[in-house]
């Protein structure tokens, strides 16, 4: 029997076959190679939004390197099978435990998951990432406006919206509590961020994911929801997404952070180029 692994996986030294003469190579696994697979990837991320036909040719902060990294990386993360099957599992143990539950009790063992370079480095005809940077003061918020989608104007195909944001916290080592601030998104005019999804995008279930605020104690957050509900989408509709930023009193100075909002749908609907066509960077600061 042959073994099998992929392009992905980090090779090393291995015991080879039994009765081979030549070493052996094998795959390897945990967090030193994931960390390396993660670098890897955020560099690739850095070197596209750079490139001459990228969003930021004239190259970026150092920062602000680090922080859309992190963004588009997080971004990328899904569950897969193994996330499916931990849920099914305590759906199991516990018939009435609801969905929100699940997915709480699954990121503990799943955490993000694991990322896609390809997800994170480029978009395509059917999936269209924008990316900004901004600066919010503890108390006060942040808004940025995405275009939404024309194509999927009363269109019954399945969409998924994904909104993260990352940013470097101020932290004290005096305070049981280490991460002194922390951001969250929502859509404006909505009740919640679910149903802002619902209203604008037609998309008005959880994803397999964690829930948005699983990151809070972190310095991401990221919400993801899907649907194929038909909902009328204008040449001018858009979604007001507002950054707040909640503190701890200590905390006098803005925090610098990346958001990164995602719009996806089947293959076959594109929307990507109506999307870049109107995207303008824009943001407002609000009391």
């Amino acid at each position: 029997m042959q073994d099998v692994h992929t392009q992905e996986d980090a090779l090393v030294a291995a015991a080879p076959p039994l009765g081979a003469i030549s070493a052996g190579i094998g795959p390897t696994y945990g967090t030193s190679p994931a960390a390396a697979s993660a670098t890897r990837t955020a560099l690739q991320i850095v070197e596209g939004l750079e490139s001459e036909d990228g969003a930021y040719p004239d190259r970026l902060p150092r920062r602000d390197r680090a922080l859309i990294a992190k963004a588009l990386l997080t971004q990328s993360a899904q569950w897969g099978d193994s996330g499916a099957a931990i849920c099914d599992a305590i759906k199991f143990r516990t018939p009435d435990v609801k969905w929100s539950r699940q997915r709480k009790e699954a990121a503990r063992l799943m955490g993000l998951g694991a990322t896609d370079p390809v997800r994170a480095v480029a978009s395509d005809d059917h999936r269209v990432t924008c990316v900004g940077f901004g600066r919010v003061l503890p108390d006060k918020a942040v808004i940025f406006t995405a275009p939404l989608p024309e194509d999927l104007n009363a269109s019954l195909a399945p969409r998924r919206v994904v909104i993260t944001l990352a940013w470097f916290s101020p932290v004290s080592p005096w305070r049981s509590k280490l991460s002194l601030a922390r951001l969250q998104a929502d859509i404006v005019g909505a009740g919640n961020l679910a149903l802002g999804a619902a209203e604008l995008l037609g998309a008005n279930e959880a994803v397999l994911a964690p829930p948005p605020y699983f990151g809070r104690r972190g310095s991401v957050w990221t919400g993801c929801y899907e649907g194929k509900r038909a909902v009328a989408i204008g040449p001018e509709s858009k979604m007001d997404i507002r950054v707040s930023c909640f503190a701890d009193a200590v905390v006098e100075t803005s925090l610098r952070f990346a958001i990164a909002i995602t719009f996806e749908t089947e293959a076959g609907v594109p929307i990507y180029a109506g999307v870049a066509h109107r995207l303008r960077p824009r943001e407002q600061i609000r009391s």
